[in-house]
């Protein structure tokens, strides 16, 4: 499985926010996930896929959500391995933390 972070730059609305979507590839599947968080495209480090800290602002929020979608993932990978099952798109999207924009 191989889960990976992008800031959606061509998607920037008019207050300079661009989206963060999260990409989970399995088996040959893809799944793009609209975490719902927004960042300004300085305040992302593209290198590491997070977002930088920056004083004052919601970005130290953000991060924690984004590694939690990441365990949410894995975990239901987990889960699907150790019961001998396929993972499925609807086990992804049925875990709280994941929704489909």
């Amino acid at each position: 499985m191989e889960i990976t972070r992008q800031l959606r730059k061509d998607k920037i609305n008019k207050k300079g926010f661009a989206p963060i979507q999260v990409t989970v590839c399995w088996e040959g599947n893809r799944l793009r996930v609209a975490t719902g968080e927004r960042v300004r495209p300085e305040h992302w480090d593209e290198e590491a896929k997070r977002v930088r800290a920056v004083p004052g602002s919601y970005n130290t929020r953000i991060n924690p959500k984004l590694d939690k979608l990441h365990n949410v993932a894995e975990q239901t990978q987990q889960t699907a391995y150790e019961q001998q099952q396929r993972l499925l798109y609807a086990s992804l999207l049925s875990k709280p933390v994941v929704s489909r924009g």
